[in-house]
């Protein structure tokens, strides 16, 4: 079961930005289908892999637009959900991250082009910020931030200090 209403709204926020001279829209966590389960059970229909239905739609509109997207979906991963992000552009999907929770951008003269990130897993969460992405690949910072993730989900959890 896919909700077509909000990602239709979506797809044209995404013509709207492009229109206003964006290059990047970032969209919140599960943005597609939105909060409003109670339970995984109940959010499972409205999940679906990566790619999948909703990746498509966003590559035909990126592709057209000549703009890249970052998304939050519930992806499913056989009885697993969880809370992912894709990057989407021109040429299509770029990368996808279970778990993601937020990503923003930003750019400053000292820290140049930024992505703030993060991300959940088994209990675990992670933030990070990649400082210096290069300004003309969106992906270079999408798998700097990748890498820093995974690296910290590998790590194994310390024990609490007894207080």
């Amino acid at each position: 079961m896919r909700t077509l209403l909000a990602e239709e709204q979506i797809l044209a926020r995404l013509e709207e930005a492009a229109a206003a001279g964006a290059e990047l829209l970032v969209l919140p966590e599960c943005a597609i289908p939105g909060y409003m389960f109670d339970s995984a059970e109940e959010a499972l229909p409205y999940a679906e892999e990566i790619p999948g239905p909703s990746t498509d739609a966003f590559e035909r509109e990126c592709r057209r637009l000549g703009v890249h997207a970052i998304t939050g979906l519930i992806e499913r991963e056989g009885d697993t959900l969880y809370n992912a992000a894709i990057l989407v552009g021109p040429d299509g999907l770029i990368g996808s991250y279970p778990g993601a929770m937020g990503i923003k951008t930003g750019y400053t003269d000292k820290a140049l082009h930024c992505l703030l990130f993060e991300a959940a897993r088994n209990g675990r969460t992670l933030i990070g910020v990649v400082l210096g992405s290069p300004p003309t690949g969106v992906a270079a910072g999408a798998q700097d931030a990748a890498k820093m993730l995974n690296w910290g989900f590998r790590l194994r959890p310390r024990a609490p200090v007894p207080g």
